[in-house]
């Protein structure tokens, strides 16, 4: 490799291997020796292909490893770079062959880096636009891109006002640190250090110096039922020294995911990245607490303190001060003044049985159920009582309230103003309670007030930058609004944040999946499984990825699994419904639909299963009822005009189709309004564009058309969904009566995960095409593999539902007060 060794310039970009850092114009990254090794491999010759085989033979000769440990080593080089796999500047990925450098290193004895200079080889004279700055691997490509390295960026406007806030570089390699976590950890982490023969071992993870992490105190109380007392306090602590200016705090899901573990704590910080570690004991007896305490340094062992208070249970908040004020006292001398307020005042001076109520309510809420949100309201009106000037307690009963229009089909309606006064008194005892905005958000999502939804999210993370289950809510409001490529940015910025959040991790891989990257999606899923196997919405997870990818079986055996563990959504039942729906399982399918309907927080946005149903079978009277029906119990519901629209036409009224679809914009029909108006208005102008063909012919539906066609391009783009996008663009084919591209589209759908056969054969938008023998060969391809899956489910017992449709009823479960 000559003077590479030495140091180079790789673009825009300074290496020094001696200790291991890249220089980008973003920032200092330093590498492990493995990715540091891949680098030097493929600098070394540039233009040249390079085989898995070869690297993992050069670079990891040693030591046997898996395929998915070049993988990371690929995606911590891209990071390191500031390049995009998508827009290649540094290395490329040929699929199925391996990977080559683009750039010609050139010895730092030329010029200075930050000159460009990035000659490319004769194999790619135009290696790509620049990427953004602030690349972040984190499972999955968006884009279908075959490797599992890809990455999401995040532009520097976008990013934590949290990690702003940190002036080290030590905070840049704290959240590189958690990041190995959320990539699968214990896949590759043993194979990324040197062999302990080595004299210059690396770590496995650059420990931040100014990073500490919260382990969950352990309970040594007689019961085993005061976990939640002692879970609580630990994570009252966490907070406390979240507001130290200075440190970097591990999140309290990464943090907790250690719970219960045989690791040695020195071992736990180096997996988290972190510096310090602070774990501890709790033990109750009576009216009195006793708890201890200890900082650990990582690197040594040493106990930088050990205390142990003992008090009576009135005193808890004072002893939650105390430890915080000790750790920032124990760590001011080694982070040389970084420290700031470590003595800062105590914002909340809570009574302590007020306290001990608000974390069991705490501990109950994270459960999600119907029985535990319900608990959940008790216990935080117990605080309230308790404490009538606990703000948070007032924010977490409105928080309650507001998930148990999701998780136990209260109606948000019913709920909505307690929700509302909570909101405005927390906000009155405490102008900047992160959690009263975030009520106020979830309340704004569930009546699909996305805008609303999105400004509150982003004032609770803005007053609190460890809030990451807001930044998770934007990304899932955002996808509500078919932006799933902007959304991945905040999934990926919690789990830079907070690697081993489960819900951020099933957003994304649900993203991941949107976007057609199903083995990306996949790959998350199980990590979040093995992170918790309980956590039964990585199962329901699972199943929507296959079902997208056209895998219908194991799609219903997951649904099924999550439903066993205890998913209760309607959302899930609607989709399992589906699932069998295109199976053919007309009954099975209907009981899960009506169960989906019955308990769904937004019943007629989940209609258009409904409406399949019927279509699928074309039952066009049937359809008419059921619309009918519903326009009955929502009469002033403006979603219902779509479904009525579709209704009409089935049945041969077009005119009336017409009326409907105009009346969602007062006549401006072009426009149509609703709130999936950019995920998908497409399919509304569709049906326009054929019932307005009915009444006065092709041309009359030309420009609706052509605004169906913009529609879908941006749906393409920003939503995903391989699968249904070309399905789409075949109707409009159809519609102008291009057969032949028609049904190169549907054959493209297929391939892709498409497998609405019996949709197309009373679907109007594909009129044209049902006389064509092609169509007939085509469909027949659908349902061969179709029965293929049904038959891969013959002995699979029958899922009982779990509830009767409607059997939940909301005064059984969340009263409003």
């Amino acid at each position: 490799m000559g003077q590479l060794g030495l140091g180079f310039r790789f673009g825009a970009c300074e290496v020094r291997p001696d200790d291991g850092t890249v220089r980008s114009p973003s920032g200092l990254t330093r590498l492990g020796p493995r990715p540091m090794g891949v680098l030097l491999t493929l600098a070394g010759q540039p233009g040249r292909v390079f085989s898995r085989e070869e690297l993992m033979a050069t670079v990891w000769a040693d030591v046997v490893v898996s395929d998915e440990t070049l993988s990371r080593c690929i995606s911590d080089l891209r990071q390191a770079l500031d390049d995009d796999p998508r827009a290649p500047r540094y290395i490329e990925t040929l699929p199925r062959r391996g990977y080559r450098a683009i750039v010609r290193p050139v010895p730092l004895t030329e010029p200075p880096c930050g000159e460009r200079s990035d000659p490319v080889t004769p194999d790619d004279p135009s290696p790509g636009a620049a990427s953004q700055q602030g690349a972040v691997p984190v499972g999955g490509s968006p884009s279908g891109v075959t490797e599992p390295e890809a990455t999401v960026t995040t532009p520097a406007s976008e990013r934590s006002p949290h990690a702003a806030a940190r002036p080290l570089p030590a905070r840049s390699l704290w959240l590189a640190g958690c990041l190995v976590l959320v990539l699968g950890a214990a896949a590759w982490l043993p194979a990324w250090r040197e062999p302990r023969s080595t004299p210059a071992a690396a770590a496995a993870v650059p420990l931040a110096e100014n990073g500490i992490a919260v382990l969950p105190f352990a309970n040594l109380s007689d019961d085993e039922g005061l976990d939640y007392f002692s879970d609580g306090l630990s994570e009252e602590i966490l907070h406390r020294l979240a507001s130290v200016d200075g440190l970097a705090v591990v999140a309290r899901t990464s943090a907790f995911s250690f719970k219960g573990s045989t690791k040695d704590v020195r071992e736990i910080g180096r997996e988290l990245g972190v510096s310090y570690v602070l774990e501890g004991s709790v033990r109750r007896h009576g009216d009195r607490v006793r708890i201890g305490a200890q900082l650990i340094d990582v690197q040594s062992g040493f106990h930088l303190f050990s205390r142990v208070y003992e008090r009576p249970f009135a005193d808890l908040a004072a002893i939650q001060e105390h430890v915080a004020q000790e750790v920032g006292a124990a760590l001011e001398p080694r982070l040389a003044g970084l420290l700031e307020g470590f003595a800062r005042p105590v914002r909340e001076t809570v009574p302590a049985a007020a306290l001990e109520a608000y974390l069991l309510a705490r501990h109950l809420q994270r459960k999600l159920t119907a029985d535990d949100l319900e608990r959940a309201a008790r216990e935080f009106r117990r605080a309230i009582e308790l404490d009538t000037g606990f703000a948070r307690a007032h924010a977490g009963l409105a928080q309650t309230l507001a998930l148990s229009s999701q998780y136990a089909a209260v109606p948000i309606a019913q709920v909505r103003p307690a929700i509302e006064a909570h909101v405005a008194k927390a906000l009155e005892l405490d102008p900047s309670c992160s959690e009263a905005w975030h009520a106020r958000g979830l309340v704004a999502f569930y009546e699909a007030r996305f805008t609303d939804a999105l400004e509150a999210f982003e004032t609770a993370h803005a007053l609190d930058p460890d809030a990451t289950g807001s930044v998770s809510m934007q990304a899932w409001t955002l996808r509500s609004l078919g932006r799933n490529r902007e959304a991945l940015r905040y999934t990926a910025q919690v789990l830079r944040r907070d690697p081993l959040n489960l819900h951020a991790i099933n957003v994304h891989a649900t993203l991941l999946g949107d976007l057609g990257d199903f083995e990306a999606g996949e790959r998350l899923l199980r990590r979040s499984m093995e992170i918790d196997r309980s956590y039964p919405n990585a199962l329901w997870g699972m199943g929507y990825q296959k079902w997208l990818a056209g895998h219908h079986a194991e799609a219903v055996r997951w649904y099924h699994a999550g439903i066993q563990a205890g998913i209760r959504q309607g959302e899930a039942y609607t989709e399992l419904g589906r699932v069998l729906l295109e199976l053919a399982d007309y009954q099975g399918s209907r009981k899960w639909i009506e169960a989906g309907l019955a308990n769904s927080s937004s019943p007629i946005g989940q209609l258009d299963a409904l409406v399949a149903w019927y279509l699928y079978q074309g039952d066009s009277a049937g359809l008419a009822r059921a619309v009918q029906a519903y326009h009955e119990r929502f009469p002033d519901d403006v979603g219902l005009a779509p479904y009525r629209a579709i209704a009409a036409l089935s049945n041969g009224d077009p005119a009336t189709a017409i009326r409907e679809y105009e009346s969602l914009t007062g006549r401006a029909s072009e426009r149509l309004h609703s709130h999936w108006d950019m995920a998908s208005g497409y399919w509304h102008a569709l049906y326009l564009a054929r019932a307005r063909q009915l009444v006065a012919g092709p041309q009359a539906a030309e420009a609706t058309l052509q605004e169906a066609e913009r529609r879908l391009a941006v749906f393409a783009k920003e939503t995903g969904f391989p699968g249904i996008v070309p399905y789409y663009r075949a109707a409009i084919a159809s519609l102008r009566s291009d057969v032949d591209r028609a049904l190169a589209l549907l054959e493209q759908a297929r391939q892709t995960g498409w497998r609405r056969a019996d949709e197309i054969r009373h679907n109007p938008l594909f009129a044209t095409l049902l006389r064509d023998p092609r169509l007939a060969v085509l469909l027949a391809r659908v349902r061969e593999d179709l029965d293929e899956q049904r038959l891969a489910l013959a002995g699979t017992e029958e899922l009982a539902l779990p509830l009767e449709p409607g059997a939940l009823r909301p005064q059984q479960v969340v009263s409003a007060e």
